[in-house]
């Protein structure tokens, strides 16, 4: 994401502390689940399980302690300090998965687009004064299309922000509902003019990458839940921002020049489906030629997370110093990585 620089094996730590996260293979989307009907042989899904308001955990402390000043038993949630990084992360993470309960719907509110902002800066202390709320104070944004020379193009001011917003809504809702345009033409004339808008204090550009996340899933490419368009954005940061302001600086004329915007954005769903593809048919390239009882234990892994040779143990009754073989062949594979020391190791997919 932008400007945040943590590895993915950190926020995959991060998130397995703050959320339980179930894999489950050979789990076709439903009608039922999902509202459109997905092939078997197609993506598997993901299933993700967020714990109640009530179940949260306070991180404003680093463990928990009792009245007497004595630390409370193990199995009560630890609080934790996160960095700012971290706390985005989090947030970003969270927007997501609403944004995905979201796109289930036929149009989208602006009730659900304030959610998406509250959910997004729910875990940054400093953000709680506007999380989910219209900008309170007139912005600037800083384009960076040439970044010797950068120009600063003047928002919506705060007064006329809700009507705009109200009226690309209502514009978007009549698009869904007729069907006269390309979903993904959608999307990319709806996040330009969501940017144009900038209606938050803080967050427009994560909301706007969330928001075409959205629009896309609602469109019907589902595909683009198991891919992400962050790193390709990040990667081609310089095209971004280049396109971003030769489309955005013609918004107010009465023929506003889309091509730029809708070429890099196209492009770039392009290039994420893919990376998609080709990381599919690598894994398949690395099951094809494993032992069953290999290929059993990285589904165990796709499946649970993380995994222990004892849980292997139990669930197929094989011998251990043979599942140790096999381990140990995963992970100089580069399939699995190994975590923990002595009788605290256990293993997550690479």
């Amino acid at each position: 994401m932008a400007g945040i620089s943590i590895q993915d094996q950190e926020i995959s730590t991060l998130l397995d502390q703050q959320h339980p996260i179930s894999y489950r293979s050979n789990a076709p989307l439903t009608k039922k689940n999902r509202g459109n009907p997905i092939n078997s042989d197609e993506l598997n899904s993901i299933h993700l399980t967020s714990p109640s308001d009530d179940q949260q955990i306070d991180k404003t402390q680093p463990f928990q302690m009792s009245e007497f000043g004595e630390k409370t038993n193990r199995e009560e949630p630890i609080k934790r300090f996160y960095s700012a990084e971290e706390n985005e992360a989090l947030g970003y993470f969270e927007a997501l998965n609403l944004a995905w309960e979201f796109s289930k719907g036929p149009t989208l509110s602006l009730d659900q687009i304030l959610a998406l902002h509250q959910k997004l800066m729910s875990h940054s202390p400093k953000d709680g004064w506007h999380s989910g709320k219209f900008k309170i104070s007139a912005t600037s944004w800083k384009l960076m299309g040439n970044k010797e020379l950068p120009r600063y193009f003047e928002t919506t001011s705060t007064d006329e922000t809700p009507l705009r917003m109200g009226n690309l809504v209502n514009w978007l809702n009549v698009e869904l509902e007729q069907q006269r345009t390309h979903p993904l033409i959608l999307t990319a004339v709806f996040t330009m003019t969501f940017l144009e808008i900038h209606p938050f204090q803080d967050g427009n550009g994560r909301m706007g990458r969330i928001l075409t996340k959205l629009l896309a899933w609602q469109g019907g490419y589902l595909h683009t839940r198991y891919s992400s368009l962050d790193p390709i954005l990040e990667s081609e940061q310089s095209e971004y921002f280049i396109n971003v302001e030769q489309t955005l600086l013609t918004l107010q004329r009465d023929v506003p020049d889309w091509e730029a915007w809708l070429q890099f954005l196209l492009g770039a769903f392009l290039k994420e489906t893919q990376q998609l593809s080709a990381q599919l048919s690598g894994e398949r390239k690395n099951f094809a030629p494993l032992p069953q009882l290999a290929a059993q234990i990285l589904d165990m892994a796709r499946n649970q997370g993380r995994l222990t040779i004892g849980d292997v143990i139990k669930a197929t009754g094989g011998n251990r110093n043979t599942l140790k073989l096999h381990f140990k062949t995963l992970v100089t594979k580069g399939m699995l990585i190994k975590e923990g020391l002595g009788a605290g190791v256990w293993y997550h997919l690479s």
